[in-house]
């Protein structure tokens, strides 16, 4: 198996387990407290480890031996997922939420250094092919992994056996990460002395996405696709509960056709990526996008709710693929991992907002209507998109910043 291979299944693996446990906790959390707080917490739990250490994390990634880093995580998530079994037999919150914090501290540190060792084993010619098989890859392993979860529940009745096979995918995770062939050489303009200087490195990569026009396009659009996100994330359960009324056998139907929609998507981006450039693929998923989370809001069967998330799954492989060879076309291998973190960084602010506002209206509108009307953010960063010159050259935004 080529190390490339091996990297997209060792992701795909991890990210099937990422899913089984999540999917088991907020349904855990959600029989233990009927309303959205539980989840909200869970949310921002899960996201601000990426504004805390995220910055810190991108700058280790780029100093130090990305493997190794990617292995120990691994390691590390084996034993949380082995503590979280403890809590959710236990019907602890508060463990359950401690363990999810330091799994997503964890995971902080996993996703730059992933970000950076790709492009590693990827022909940059052809970095959208590749970020496609990924991406179709991880996706399909999510949206299998939810559906597992629901399967596991129905059939079970408990929550803690999704979480015990995550305890495995992780530790098959790290037996292919070890496999793969990396010679680290340790770069001494992006080796900070100490932790503060890492953070500070870590942070002046804003001043890099901010001077590089397609990473300040870039930025700007995965914020706002992050704030709606954010919200359908944390209303797609009760919307199916509340609104739709569905039982959860449901959730492995829906999740079903979602990754069908995916696998169309990855094998028609990849057989036709040539029909368009970067941008136009950006602009018509982003585009899809938004339509599909306007139909998910507006939805009042589960069969108008189902077609939303297809239109969903279409988008998904084109606009992760294109957005992600744009922005690593214009970074170099120096300071790959600091500005992953920092647009990681940037992407959990959105969501914090995003919790922050369903937290604030509660009860007071309607979940469909929220997620109808927060999907015109996407729609108003399409012009920004649109003039984005997109023309950019391996290592564009080169200069590590703030760093001797």
């Amino acid at each position: 198996m080529k190390d490339i291979q091996k990297l997209i299944a060792s992701s795909s693996i991890s990210t099937l387990g990422d899913s089984l446990t999540f999917l088991s906790v907020v349904l855990l959390l959600a029989s233990l407290t009927p309303n959205v707080d539980a989840l909200i917490v869970l949310m921002i739990l899960n996201a601000l480890p990426r504004v805390a250490f995220g910055l810190l994390s991108g700058s280790l990634a780029d100093a130090y031996n990305q493997k190794n880093i990617l292995r120990y995580t691994e390691i590390i998530n084996v034993l949380l997922s082995l503590l979280l079994i403890v809590a959710v037999v236990q019907n602890s919150k508060e463990g359950i939420y401690l363990i999810v914090f330091l799994k997503a501290c964890a995971s902080a540190i996993f996703k730059p250094a992933q970000a950076a060792i790709l492009p590693r084993y990827a022909d940059m010619q052809d970095l959208s092919r590749t970020y496609s098989s990924w991406q179709t890859a991880t996706t399909i392993a999510s949206v299998l992994g939810t559906a597992l979860a629901a399967l596991f529940i129905s059939i079970t009745g408990t929550y803690w056996v999704g979480i015990a096979v995550d305890a495995t995918t992780f530790l098959l995770s790290y037996l292919l990460i070890s496999q793969l062939h990396y010679q680290h050489e340790k770069l001494d303009s992006v080796a900070p002395a100490s932790l503060l200087d890492h953070f500070k490195a870590g942070f002046n990569e804003l001043g890099t996405i901010q001077k590089t026009p397609v990473l300040r396009t870039i930025a700007i659009t995965t914020f706002a696709m992050m704030f709606v996100l954010g919200i359908y994330n944390l209303l797609y359960i009760p919307f199916l509960n509340s609104t739709l009324k569905v039982q959860p056998y449901w959730y492995s139907i829906v999740e079903g056709i979602q990754a069908g929609a995916v696998v169309i998507a990855g094998i028609l981006f990849t057989a036709k990526y040539n029909l368009f450039k970067d941008k136009a693929w950006a602009l018509l998923s982003s585009a899809l996008l938004g339509l599909a989370l306007v139909l998910c809001g507006l939805s009042q069967s589960i069969a108008t709710f189902i077609l939303a998330l297809a239109l969903l799954g279409l988008a998904e492989i084109p606009l992760s693929s294109s957005l992600s060879a744009l922005v690593q076309r214009a970074v170099s291998d120096e300071i790959r991992g600091r500005v992953a973190a920092t647009l990681g960084a940037l992407m959990a602010i959105s969501e914090l907002l995003a919790l922050l506002l369903v937290g604030l209206l509660g009860s007071n509108v309607s979940v469909g209507l929220m997620l109808a009307v927060s999907s015109l953010c996407i729609f108003a960063c399409l012009p920004l998109l649109a003039k984005t010159n997109d023309k950019v050259e391996l290592g564009d935004a080169v200069k590590p910043q703030g760093v001797s």
